[in-house]
């Protein structure tokens, strides 16, 4: 299998749809509607090559590769949205590991006074 054409909008769409058995609740909930929301889980089925879901006027259920799909899913929507925290978490140690290092430049060498004021 190549590389998938898929991001996180796609996966959140999918455990929508998943977790409430319902494109017309999965819709209202990602405010949008059901015939988008419909469109990109067919696109999502078309590039993975698999149906996530049966489907008829009156029910949704996951198949097989989809309830495989949803911890799966589920793990890089979770990570994904880690990333922020992550972030600043890594911001605030640097931020307070950098006052007990020395600044490179933490003065103007004479040289580049004389010339450059």
């Amino acid at each position: 299998m190549g590389l998938l054409n898929l991001d996180v909008h796609d996966l959140r769409c999918f455990l929508a749809v998943a977790e409430r058995l319902s494109f017309t609740r999965a819709a209202r909930d990602l405010h949008t509607s059901t015939s988008p929301l419909s469109r990109r889980i067919r696109d999502m089925e078309h590039t993975l090559g698999v149906k996530l879901f049966l489907r008829d006027t009156r029910s949704v259920e996951l198949t097989f590769t989809g309830s495989a799909l949803l911890p799966i899913a589920r793990d890089i929507v979770e990570k994904f949205d880690e990333i922020p925290y992550a972030l600043e978490k890594s911001s605030a140690f640097i931020s307070s590991s950098d006052t007990a290092r020395p600044r490179a430049f933490s003065h103007t060498p004479g040289c580049v006074k004389t010339h450059w004021p």
